[in-house]
């Protein structure tokens, strides 16, 4: 490996613990939210009889009542995502810049970003604009019609393979009692466990689309001799990004699509300059 290879590689490992301390902060700040949702909804479907195929009939009755339960969830997303993502980028600029122009010791001017402009900008890969998706103050959004539709399948489903509600509502969120208490646990195969898992990809997808988008910006200028394609390269490395590991472009735009590609992408494309001397951003 090259010691530019080794800068690059550097750089882009620090580029995966800034955005997963972040993903950490936005996932621990709704994750008590998503749980209490789950909660409820659980209290919501137990109204229903013990047994019988006529359950689809009440579940037609309180069934409108499921989004109002599961809107706090993208409430607190978006609350927690804006923010986060606010104090990451000029984190991932200053890296970026230190990467291209390590003979600097002034640091480069950060122009905020306001939370309206990340709502409007950033993008969930494969899945349209962060306003689509989370949506504002203002309007439902896609994830929490997507929950509500999969819910409704679930439950629907159960109620056709004669399943007893007890069995529906721990299917949506498991309580035990621990220590005298009564938790939640979020079971493997849980209707909460699938939603936990999808707002985790969605929080993903939005703060590495940051990440991505503010290298784009921070070395639009810069005077390198190529750009090259880094990615993790592991078990878990998906077969769309795999063949693109070490691909090497003369603009970074020359690659037909930049990352991130898909949910869950880790892939950045990076300058190689000739000399670190001789590197200049604009």
């Amino acid at each position: 490996m090259t010691d530019e290879e080794k800068r690059q590689e550097r750089l882009l490992l620090l580029l995966l613990a800034l955005s997963q301390q972040t993903e950490n902060q936005i996932n621990g700040a709704y994750r008590p939210v998503l749980i209490e949702s789950m909660r409820r909804i659980r209290r919501l479907i137990q109204q229903m009889s013990p047994t019988g195929q006529f359950r689809a009939l009440e579940w037609n009755r309180i069934q409108p009542q499921v989004l109002p339960l599961l809107e706090p969830i993208t409430g607190a997303m978006r609350e927690s995502i804006l923010p986060e993502i606010q104090q990451l980028l000029p984190e991932v600029q200053d890296a970026a810049y230190d990467f291209s122009r390590p003979e600097e010791t002034e640091p480069q001017e950060i122009t905020p970003v306001s939370q309206e402009q990340l709502l409007n900008t950033l993008q969930i890969a494969g899945a349209g604009s962060l306003l689509v998706m989370i949506g504002n103050r203002r309007g439902i959004n896609r994830l929490t019609l997507g929950m509500a539709s999969d819910l409704n399948k679930l439950v629907r489903g159960m109620i056709l393979a004669e399943k007893t509600t007890q069995e529906i509502s721990d299917k949506v969120l498991k309580l035990i009692t621990s220590k005298g208490k009564v938790v939640a646990r979020v079971n493997t195969g849980s209707f909460a466990n699938q939603m936990w898992a999808r707002s985790k990809n969605t929080v993903a997808a939005v703060v590495w689309d940051g990440v991505s988008r503010q290298l784009r910006q921070t070395f639009g200028n810069a005077v390198a001799t190529e750009w090259v394609w880094n990615a993790i390269l592991d078990p878990k490395t998906c077969p769309i990004c795999r063949p693109l590991a070490g691909q090497r472009r003369p603009t970074q735009y020359s690659f037909v699509r930049l990352p991130p590609l898909h949910a869950n992408c880790r892939c950045a494309v990076l300058p190689v300059f000739r000399s670190v001397e001789s590197t200049q951003l604009g």
